[in-house]
């Protein structure tokens, strides 16, 4: 896992992935899965169960538990092209889209429960990435409009 790659899409999607499926090394996708979803306690647990038998897990350790809380607004365009969001602000648009459309109306407190942040984190990092996603807006608007 590179440090400044937050998004799995890609390998969740390719073969090798998925000839790990119901082998040994099963806990691996799961674990991909989890980050890719910015699901904490899954990550958790995949991680308690496995880090006696894989001694990479606990050498990276605070590595992957820094990355898998990376601050909700930590999302950046690279050579504005691609779109890395973190962990955190996946695992906030996980738990909006579980829910139905009338309900997706979230507390500030709910989003840093989830999301396993400050309360007084929420609100700045929210805005941030409200930023992140009006810019790439309007980049895929000039794009669009230049064809």
């Amino acid at each position: 896992m590179g440090r400044n790659v937050y998004n799995f899409g890609e390998l969740l999607q390719h073969d090798v992935l998925k000839a790990l499926e119901e082998t040994k090394h099963a806990w691996i996708q799961d674990m991909l899965f989890a980050f890719n979803r910015g699901d904490i306690m899954e990550f958790k647990k995949i991680f308690s169960a496995k880090k006696s038998s894989q001694p990479q897990l606990v050498e990276n350790e605070a590595f992957l538990n820094e990355k898998i809380r990376s601050p909700l607004c930590v999302a950046s365009y690279e050579q504005k092209s691609h779109l890395f969001l973190s962990p955190r602000l996946m695992t906030l648009m996980e738990q909006l889209f579980k829910r139905s459309a009338d309900e997706r109306i979230l507390t500030l407190q709910s989003v840093a429960d989830s999301c396993q942040m400050e309360f007084g984190d929420v609100n700045p990092c929210l805005v941030g990435a409200a930023g992140l996603i009006f810019e790439m807006l309007w980049l895929f608007y000039d794009r669009w409009s230049r064809c």
